[in-house]
């Protein structure tokens, strides 16, 4: 892939992102089958990028779980503390509270925001 191709393909699935995370009606969901549309005539897209797609989509179309397996998957690949963070959010938004506050402190533990002082 070229790497007029390859800004191109980066700039629609961030479109495509946009558009999910805006997703709120109708006239909602035809805006980012259309993205996703003219995003698959220019091909495919990296193994990240197609995740953050997918991940997009499936929030914006209120799969929290199938989001939650998602990052859940990520995390296993390479885990960030922003990560982390994406997935304390979306136990929240399932309502599994106890989860999210058990993650929260894990996070504290494995990923400090500072550097300790000894």
């Amino acid at each position: 892939m070229s790497e007029q191709e390859s800004a191109l393909t980066e700039a629609l699935s961030l479109i495509v992102t946009t558009k999910a995370k805006l997703l709120e009606d109708e006239s909602g969901v035809e805006a980012v089958e259309e993205a996703i549309a003219r995003l698959e005539r220019w091909g495919s897209l990296d193994k990240d990028d197609q995740r953050e797609v997918d991940l997009a989509i499936a929030e914006a179309e209120g799969r929290w779980g199938d989001a939650l397996a998602m990052i859940n998957e990520q995390i296993d690949d390479e885990s960030t503390r922003a990560l982390r963070e994406r997935r304390i959010e979306l136990l929240e938004e399932l309502g599994w509270t106890v989860w999210a506050d058990l993650e929260r402190d894990r996070l504290i533990t494995d990923m400090p925001s500072y550097d300790p002082v000894f």
